[in-house]
């Protein structure tokens, strides 16, 4: 089913109208409890299909074998964000990363998916 709305928490609320609480079901990778609704990576998110449950660990895992980004993507995203002036889904889209990350990025809460770019003073 086509999900009209717009927003990373619009959505994720109508995948659940769809198909009720993510934890009413198993999670898809470990068989235990799931927890959240995860968006299938390069699929349309506005497509109800394209949702499993999946248990907090493995939804985080699952999400995190895709972004892993490089320094200077964090840079190049933060420089479309303030001097390109980009939406966070557009940067979301360009990179092939989720709103939520491209938010902890701008934020500078990314170090735990990357190692933090050294830099030396002579």
């Amino acid at each position: 089913m086509y999900i009209t709305c717009k927003g990373y928490a619009h959505i994720h609320e109508a995948v659940q109208r769809i198909y009720g609480r993510a934890s009413e079901y198993h999670c898809v990778d470990c068989d235990k409890p799931a927890y959240d609704w995860s968006h299938i990576h390069e699929t349309d998110e506005r497509e109800s299909e394209n949702y499993l449950p999946r248990c907090r660990s493995c939804h985080k895992k699952y999400d995190r074998s895709r972004q892993r980004i490089s320094d200077e993507d964090i840079i190049e995203i933060r420089r479309w964000r303030y001097e390109l002036v980009k939406t966070t889904a557009e940067i979301s889209e360009a990179f092939g990363i989720s709103y939520n990350y491209v938010n902890k990025i701008l934020r500078g809460d990314a170090r735990m998916y990357h190692t933090p770019l050294v830099t030396s003073d002579g």
